[in-house]
């Protein structure tokens, strides 16, 4: 049925597309952008939806450098491939790239621009972020460290009881570290309401966002198509979401709001402290921005988490030497019978450097999501219009030779190398200028905490068949949502001595 929704809209743009041309004739000053050559009208649409985006681009990047153009119909899409592009446009001029585009399915359709991820440069998308920033501000990170490390020891309890559910009990740890110090809600299996309900819209949300996926942000005219005709579905589809959203919203909000349980938490602390406030002024947060970035910064860290975490598991069973020998660091370090706690991380260089090379040769999010230039600028002599979208290639970021030698290959040692100062991952996988995430510090504390426990853990193999082969699962990853959330795999899970240690010293 996308075809035809295709057909209609190219239809109806081709009448549109010959007057935007002649009112949008501009000269500028500087040079054109290098890029692909593009069609007539539809520019490189044929390019980017024939292939693997990842693999398109990384060529592309080999060929035209760290900076480029793609066209999509009448919008300019500028690349930038290397962290000096990145670092010089968007963080250090982050006043002129602090803007969205327009997102017409997972922006307008889906969440009618109030999550903070998607929304525009606007006065409540100030009001949101600057919530979640106060919402996670540094005295605040003992308390949530606090829910984090309880949470982590219900993951190692359950995943001695079923490792053969890894994925699931990752899933719902996942949630269970953000839904706890946002809401002081913790659901007590991954097929809870609200844990299903937020992995549901994060699918339908991240795949919306991803360009291809859905014929209206290629033609956004078809908004504006009776939703009865042929190829519409997509109108449906987003009502479902908003409706499901206000639930996934309201219900920990509200359970946060009540519940004595939940007031050392996110939520619940901040309604206070505004209701609390004698002034007669109106309230800098309405009610509304809590919920949203609340929700917001939910549904970013689950998956992000999520991901980071499958990864790691993915890499250590391809690395057993490397796992053996972060295996071995903690043994040195911790006591018997202790799992990591976030104070203990520091003194963990090499175990740091195997989560930090899984998110750099696997980024959590390999694309960057858009920003785009609110004026025009010039870049390395080149000319950048107004309104282009500016996409951060942070999988080429990651994969640069020039800051990573042998890039394609899991090399942790890089991180320990003290004559050269190899880029740290966190320096570009949490977004950039003022689109940085606000939880960047809650979410490597999250990520390293789960990952480190269970490598103290649990030695990761591969699955054995009924005469002992190992059952080798390639990583394969799917490409219909904006993350890097590889395809379910199997692990085996053997508790270390550790792991007993650690259950006894529990149970006194």
């Amino acid at each position: 049925m996308i075809h035809f929704t295709v057909l209609l809209g190219v239809s109806l743009a081709l009448l549109v597309i010959p007057f935007s041309i002649a009112t949008s004739r501009k000269k500028y000053r500087g040079r054109h952008l290098p890029g692909p050559r593009a069609l007539p009208f539809i520019g490189n649409i044929l390019d980017l939806l024939a292939h693997s985006l990842l693999k398109t681009l990384r060529q592309w990047a080999n060929e035209f450098g760290p900076i480029m153009q793609v066209r999509v119909l009448q919008k300019n899409l500028i690349i930038l491939n290397t962290m000096e592009a990145v670092s010089e446009v968007l963080n250090k001029r982050k006043n002129l790239y602090s803007n969205r585009p327009w997102f017409h399915m997972a922006g307008e359709l889906m969440t009618a621009h109030e999550s903070i991820i998607f929304s525009q440069s606007n006065e409540s998308w100030k009001r949101r972020r600057r919530c979640a920033i106060q919402g996670l501000r540094p005295t605040k990170k003992r308390a949530f460290q606090r829910e984090q490390q309880k949470m982590r020891d219900a993951l190692l309890y359950r995943l001695g009881k079923n490792p053969d559910e890894f994925r699931e009990e990752i899933r719902l740890c996942s949630a269970r570290q953000i839904l706890s110090p946002l809401y002081g809600l913790v659901p007590q299996s991954s097929q809870d309401k609200i844990v299903r309900l937020g992995e549901f819209l994060s699918e339908e949300v991240s795949g919306a966002a991803v360009l291809g996926n859905y014929a209206v942000d290629l033609f956004p005219i078809l908004k504006y198509v009776p939703p009865s005709l042929p190829g519409m579905g997509f109108m449906d589809r987003a009502r479902n979401v908003r409706e499901l959203l206000q639930v996934t919203i309201m219900e920990p909000f509200l359970f946060a709001v009540n519940q004595s349980e939940a007031s050392e938490s996110f939520s619940s602390n901040f309604v206070l402290e505004q209701l609390a406030s004698d002034t007669t002024e109106p309230p800098d947060v309405h009610e509304s921005d809590i919920k949203w970035a609340a929700y917001s910064l939910y549904v970013a860290g689950v998956e992000t988490t999520l991901v980071s975490v499958l990864l790691f598991i993915a890499l250590m069973i391809q690395n057993q030497d490397r796992q053996n020998k972060g295996r071995e660091e903690i043994e040195q370090v911790l006591p018997p019978g202790k799992m990591p706690l976030h104070d203990d991380i520091v003194n963990l260089p090499f175990c740091q450097s195997l989560v930090k090379e899984t998110l750099r040769l696997y980024p959590p999010i390999p694309l960057g999501l858009p920003h785009m230039a609110s004026v025009d600028d010039e870049y390395l002599g080149y000319h950048i219009p107004r309104n282009s979208i500016m996409v951060p290639n942070i999988w080429a970021i990651a994969h640069d030779p020039r800051l990573y030698g042998k890039p394609d290959e899991f090399i942790p040692e890089r991180f320990m190398d003290r004559t050269e100062d190899v880029l740290d991952p966190s320096a570009y996988i949490f977004g950039f200028g003022r689109r940085m995430c606000p939880g960047l510090d809650f979410g490597m504390d999250s990520v390293n905490l789960i990952c480190l426990s269970i490598l103290a853990s649990f030695n990761m193999t591969h699955k054995k068949d009924r005469k002992g082969n190992d059952i080798v699962s390639e990583l394969e990853f799917g490409e219909e949502t904006v993350s890097s959330m590889p395809k379910p795999f199997q692990c085996r899970f053997e508790p270390t001595p550790r792991y007993f240690e650690w259950q006894a010293s529990m149970k006194e």
